[in-house]
């Protein structure tokens, strides 16, 4: 997954917003056409924002945005850092699910929750969730689609989301270790994977068998 960022919508294959609970509105969404706003407010009245709830919508006027999505977040003062990113991880997996090359995330504004950190949670949660260990798999699925991210940009919300870049990667990594079977997953395995993470502005010492008995 590929993450770029914008400051406004752009051409997209999924336009994603969020929207609180029994809210008229989704949070960020550009004006519309008139077919696609009643469409909009339609499926705003079916999922009532309760969180994790999510409905696409076909644009039916401009193709600007081949499709729309409505995710629920529930109310405003239960919000927290997780709820990003969960609902963010079933946004990434719906894009998937429609085989899309990508979609877009608007970020809601700051109202809702500071922005630098919902970025950083929206990045998370998207990478975390499309994650799949396909090592010892004949057929491997195909790439997971990228995503955009629109926010108004500043440094701050630029390294948050290169931060949450890393450790969405990091977390991957461990876990594609963790899966791997034990006749492949050996200790001079491990001891490797640390030295090639150690080359990264870290430290490794790899201790001999005959050191770890001296030490007790």
């Amino acid at each position: 997954m590929k993450i770029k960022v914008q400051n406004t919508p752009k051409k997209t294959q999924l336009l994603c917003g969020f929207a609180l609970e029994k809210s008229d509105k989704v949070l960020g969404l550009p004006k519309l056409d008139a077919k696609t706003s009643f469409a909009v407010n339609q499926s705003l009245k079916d999922i009532e924002g309760k969180s994790g709830k999510l409905s696409v919508i076909p644009s039916v006027g401009k193709k600007q945005f081949q499709r729309i999505l409505i995710a629920g977040i529930g109310k405003k003062e239960d919000v927290t850092k997780d709820t990003f990113r969960q609902i963010s991880g079933k946004i990434a997996q719906k894009a998937r699910e429609l085989k899309l090359k990508e979609f877009s995330i608007i970020v809601p504004p700051t109202f809702v929750m500071d922005q630098i950190s919902s970025s950083a949670q929206i990045v998370e949660g998207a990478k975390m969730a499309l994650y799949k260990f396909e090592k010892f798999k004949a057929e491997k699925e195909e790439n997971s689609p990228d995503m955009t991210i629109i926010v108004s940009k500043s440094n701050k919300v630029l390294q948050s989301i290169k931060t949450a870049e890393v450790v969405a990667d990091g977390a991957i990594f461990t876990k594609s270790i963790a899966n791997l079977p034990p006749n492949e997953c050996t200790p001079s395995t491990l001891a490797n994977f640390a030295k090639t993470i150690s080359k990264n502005k870290m430290k490794c010492k790899i201790i001999s068998k005959p050191e770890l008995k001296k030490k007790g």
